[in-house]
C-alpha cells in the first residue's frame, strides 16, 4: 500500500499535485504515493479505494489552491463544508487517524479562515503549511521532502530469486579500452523497435512477455534477455554497447532530471557535442530501456550490472502514453510507468549500431 496520500480538489490545484507526485514519487516510488487519477483503476470503486488508502497511508499531504474550499454553481455553498464531499472525507479522516498532515499552498493561496471550515476540520489550520511557488519549486519542495522522510518507511527493494540467465562476453566491466569492431556486428540476437510508438498499457503488458522482459508489476516472472553488455570508455565517455541489440547506450545519465518537453534539447546537445564521437544519439524506445531491466536487483537496482545504478535510476522513454503522458522506466522499483510529461526524470542517450554493407 503506499505510505504517502496526496488529497486535493482537481479543479482547484490538478497540475500543481500532479508535479507534486511526480517529485514525491522519484523520492520515495512511485508505490508510495496515491493520487486517485494515477493509482485508481478503471472500473475499480473510487470511495472505497479511497478509504482504504487512507486507511493505512501514514502520511496525507493536502494541496490547497485558490479554490480548494470548492464553491458550488448551483447553491453557492462551499463543498468543504459538506460531509460527503471527497476533499472533505479525505482530510477528516486523516486528522481522525491522528497521523502526520502537512498542508500545501499552491497557486498564491493561503490557508482557510476558522469560519471558512467546519469545526471538525479546524485541526488542519494548526498544522505547519508549505508554500509551493512555480519559480521556486525545486527549494520550496525540499523541507516537505525531508519531513516526510522522517515518517515514511522506505520499504526495501524487492530481491527476487535469481533465474538461469545465459552470460555473455560484456557481463565484466572493461574500462579504458578501445572501441573497435563494431561496425562488423552480425545480426541482432534481439529486435527491438527504435521508432517511437503510443503505446497503451495493454500493449505494454504484451510487449514484456514477448520479449520476456521483467517488471516486477507486469511481468514478474520475466527473465530478463541474454546478458551481451560491455562497458567502455572513449576518451572521456563511458558507454556500455548491447551485442544483442545491436545499441550503444550512455552508462550515466544525460544532465539532471527534466520534464518531457526538455529531452529534445538534452539529446540535441550530446549530439552536438559529439557524445563519445558520435552524433546519432537519441532517446530510447520503452522496450529498448526495459532490455536492460534485470529480475536481480544488483546495488539496490533492477538493471544490467554494467550500468551504474544510481546514475540514472529513473529515465524518460521516446514512447507516449494516449492520450498525453509518457512511458518511464523505474530500474529502483523494477517497473515501467505512465507519467505526466511534467514528471522530472533522467535522459540516458542511446544510438544504434551499424553493421558493414
Amino acid at each position: 500500500m503506499a505510505e504517502i496520500f496526496i488529497s486535493y480538489r482537481r479543479e482547484d490545484a490538478r497540475a500543481e499535485a500532479g508535479r507534486l507526485h511526480d517529485r514525491l514519487a522519484a523520492r520515495f516510488g512511485h508505490r508510495q504515493v496515491f493520487m486517485d487519477v494515477d493509482d485508481i483503476a478503471p472500473g475499480e470503486d473510487f470511495e472505497q479505494r479511497l478509504q482504504t488508502t487512507l486507511g493505512s497511508c501514514v502520511a496525507v499531504v493536502v494541496v490547497i489552491g485558490r479554490d480548494w474550499l470548492g464553491r458550488d454553481p448551483v447553491t453557492g455553498g462551499m463543498r468543504m463544508c459538506d460531509p460527503g464531499d471527497f476533499v472533505h472525507i479525505e482530510v477528516r479522516a486523516a486528522l481522525a487517524r491522528g497521523i502526520p498532515v502537512f498542508p500545501v499552498l499552491v497557486g498564491g493561496a493561503a490557508m482557510p479562515a476558522r469560519a471558512e471550515i467546519p469545526d471538525v476540520l479546524t485541526p488542519l489550520l494548526t498544522r505547519q503549511a508549505i508554500e509551493l511557488r512555480d519559480a521556486r519549486f525545486s527549494d520550496d519542495v525540499a523541507p516537505l521532502i525531508e519531513a516526510l522522510g522522517a515518517v515514511v518507511r522506505l520499504q526495501p527493494r524487492r530481491r527476487l530469486a535469481r533465474r538461469p540467465v545465459l552470460i555473455g562476453l560484456g557481463a565484466a566491466l572493461v574500462l579504458g579500452a578501445s572501441y573497435v569492431g563494431y561496425r562488423s556486428l552480425g545480426p541482432a540476437a534481439l529486435q527491438l523497435r527504435s521508432e517511437p510508438a503510443p503505446m497503451t498499457s495493454a500493449a505494454v503488458g504484451a510487449m514484456l512477455v514477448r520479449h520476456d522482459f521483467f517488471d516486477a508489476r507486469r511481468n514478474a516472472a520475466g527473465r530478463g534477455p541474454v546478458v551481451r553488455l560491455e562497458a567502455r570508455a572513449i576518451g572521456d565517455a563511458v558507454v556500455v554497447v548491447d551485442r544483442s541489440t545491436h545499441l550503444m547506450w550512455q552508462q550515466g545519465a544525460a544532465g539532471s532530471p527534466q520534464v518531457f518537453a526538455d529531452t529534445t534539447a538534452t539529446i540535441d546537445a550530446l549530439n552536438k557535442a559529439a557524445y563519445a564521437g558520435f552524433d546519432d544519439w537519441r532517446l530510447p524506445t520503452l522496450a529498448e530501456s526495459m532490455s536492460l531491466m534485470r529480475p536481480q536487483a544488483h546495488a539496490g537496482a533492477f538493471v544490467d550490472p554494467a550500468f551504474a545504478a544510481g546514475a540514472a535510476p529513473f529515465i524518460w522513454t521516446a514512447d507516449r502514453s494516449p492520450p498525453d503522458r509518457g512511458w518511464v522506466v523505474y530500474y529502483y522499483d523494477g517497473i515501467c510507468a505512465s507519467e505526466s510529461v511534467r514528471f522530472n526524470a533522467s535522459v540516458r542517450g542511446v544510438r544504434t549500431l551499424r553493421r558493414s554493407p
